[in-house]
Formats: C-alpha cells, sequence, structure tokens
C-alpha cells in the first residue's frame, strides 16, 4: 500500500514519529495521503526548499504510476 511506503519514509524522517498519523482515501482513479503532524514536525517533513516533501511525493507518484493510478501527498 502507498500509504505503508509514505509511512515508512516521513517516520524514518520525524524526529517525534509517534505524534504523525497517515490517512490513506482511494478512488478509482487516484490515491491520496493525507500526513497530519504538529507544526514543529513539519519544516523537517518539508525540508530546505521543499526538497524533502518533493521527493516523497516523487516515490508516490511512481509507486501509484506502476498502478496505472494518480497519487498525492499532503501534510495537513
Amino acid at each position: 500500500m502507498l500509504k505503508d511506503l509514505v509511512e515508512y519514509l516521513v517516520k524514518n524522517i520525524a524526529e517525534h514519529p509517534e505524534k504523525i498519523a497517515i490517512e490513506e482515501i482511494q478512488d478509482r482513479e487516484s490515491i491520496t495521503v493525507e500526513i497530519r503532524c504538529p507544526e514543529e514536525e513539519k519544516g523537517r517533513l518539508i525540508g530546505r526548499g521543499g526538497k524533502t516533501i518533493k521527493a516523497i511525493r516523487l516515490l508516490a507518484k511512481v509507486w501509484a504510476g506502476l498502478k496505472q493510478q494518480k497519487a498525492d501527498v499532503r501534510i495537513l
């Protein structure tokens, strides 16, 4: 599952992984993974210039592409 991939990545990046909740919303053509985290974790997950979240989104899109779907990762 895409949720498992994103959860693995995010929880290994976060300083306090126990404070992070990840939810997957799926329909026929797309999968959306929502990351809920405290404000102090957002900077770490986004990364300098957004590089970290861009890399996570790229991996998610590649994984979903293998299954003929679209993917989106959001930090809430």
